[in-house]
């Protein structure tokens, strides 16, 4: 907290643009035409995703964002990724876990770790649009994937 109150805190700067020139660079992204949720390559290319942080870090970031921030169960159900709200929450708290712990891993002691959520309620549709008591639940849900990853 000393750290805090001494002077304003660099932070990091856009996840989904870093994460598509690398898509692009490795060769990941064959097109421009795709649908993916940035929070899909916690599981699938973390070493990706902790570069984007490594080069953040390395500009002098001292707070980084989880890569989060479209991991709701919500936008896993709109973009097809599951087709339960069920599957979705539970897929969505293994990728924020694993965002949680590429954070971390990538940091250590070296900066802050901020937990991403999203905005949720434009990607509530269907039977789901507009109940506020899912949504509590759902920022509820992340937050604590969030804390039980550390």
């Amino acid at each position: 907290m000393e750290r805090i109150a001494m002077a304003p805190i660099m932070c990091d700067g856009a996840m989904k643009t870093q994460l598509v020139t690398e898509g692009f660079r490795r060769g990941l992204i064959a097109t421009r035409e795709y649908t993916f949720s940035t929070a899909q390559w916690n599981l699938e290319h973390p070493e990706v995703v902790a570069a984007v942080h490594q080069s953040y870090l390395e500009a002098g970031s001292e707070l980084i964002l989880t890569n989060t921030f479209k991991a709701s169960a919500f936008h896993m159900l709109n973009i097809g990724h599951s087709k339960t709200l069920s599957n979705a929450a539970h897929e969505s708290v293994k990728m924020i876990d694993a965002a949680t712990r590429i954070a971390r891993r990538t940091c250590g002691d070296s900066a802050f770790v901020l937990g991403d959520i999203g905005h949720v309620i434009s990607h509530m549709q269907g039977p789901y649009q507009q109940d506020m008591k899912l949504l509590g639940e759902e920022f509820k849900r992340q937050a604590q994937a969030m804390c039980d990853a550390g």
